[in-house]
């Protein structure tokens, strides 16, 4: 949760900015988790927050990740997650 007495409210735009996403991103990191407080019309967020979403997103990460080299367990990762990398570089070579 945001405290208002030890962190400093920015803005989405200025989070987005910041990070250097759209502010599309930024809104759809509320969806997932990021704190924010409104103020008026509009929402806020602060740097504290998005440090802590980031440690979050890190942990949840290394959670689902396959920590040691399996094949297959990499495999299955990249399918469920739609990540394959060197995917059209190099691609039948």
């Amino acid at each position: 949760m945001i405290d208002l007495t030890v962190e400093k409210p920015i803005t989405m735009s200025a989070a987005a900015k910041h990070c250097g996403v759209t502010p599309w991103t930024a809104y759809q990191w509320v969806k997932q988790g990021l704190e924010t407080i409104q103020l008026g019309k509009k929402k806020y967020t602060s740097l504290e927050a998005l440090n802590r979403f980031g440690q979050r997103g890190n942990e949840e990460a290394t959670e689902i990740m396959p920590t040691k080299y399996d094949a297959q367990a990499v495999r299955e990762f990249q399918d469920k997650h739609g990540v394959h990398q060197g995917a059209g570089r190099n691609a039948g070579a």
